[in-house]
Parts: structure tokens; sequence; C-alpha cells
């Protein structure tokens, strides 16, 4: 909006676009880093949330080195038609492994209590 008024400085819109950027840059690792914990299995949540996040960095380093040789070969046109495939094909895979729940609190609570049998009661 302050670019389309037309009289707005450049420094301020250069502010406005990396504080936005932030934010939401912020709020999506707030997501993810959520949703690899609920993912972790807590009798080893370090070991999971760990590979998780490695798993992440991997794929965004790939991604920032293939997303520049595109770009560097064949325009940022072509970069970005790239990206926005991959964001369609990823879609439904994604929403189908978001519907998937992990096990119930109740179920992991139960996996970490010793189990007593009930004739040594």
């Amino acid at each position: 909006m302050a670019a389309w008024a037309g009289d707005t400085t450049q420094w301020l819109l250069i502010t406005l676009a990396l504080a936005s950027s932030s934010g939401i840059l912020a709020v999506g690792f707030v997501a993810l880093y959520a949703r690899f914990m609920e993912l972790s299995d807590p009798r080893q949540a370090g070991i999971d949330f760990t590979l998780l996040q490695c798993t992440d960095a991997l794929v965004s380093m790939i991604g920032g080195i293939g997303s520049g040789w595109i770009a560097q070969h064949f325009g940022y046109s072509a970069c970005f038609g790239v990206a926005a495939f991959l964001t369609v094909v990823a879609l439904p895979v994604v929403v189908l492994l978001g519907r998937r729940s992990p096990s119930s609190v109740e179920e992991i609570e139960n996996s970490l209590s010793p189990r007593v049998a009930a004739h040594q009661l």
C-alpha cells in the first residue's frame, strides 16, 4: 500500500518490507517447529527434533542453491515458475500428511509409564 501511494520514501518501503518479511518468517518457524515437536517421540524428542531440523536446513540449502542456478541460467521468471509448480505439487501431499494426527497424549503417557501386570499387584 505504501508503494502504491507514491509519496513514500524508499527507506520506509525497505523498512516495511524487511519488518513484514521477518514477521512472516518468524510465524512460519514457530508453526514448523511446533509441528516438529508434535511429531517427535517423547522418549527421544531431542534426537527426533534435531533430525527434523537438520532435514529442514538441508532442504533449504538445496533449494537456495537450486533456485540460484535456475535464476542464473534461465532467469527469475523460470525460477518463480518452478517454485510455483513445486508448491502446487507439494500442497496435496502436505494436506494428506497434515490430516494424520500423532499419537494421542494418553497413548504416549501409557508408553512411558512402567507396565505392571495385574497379577503382580
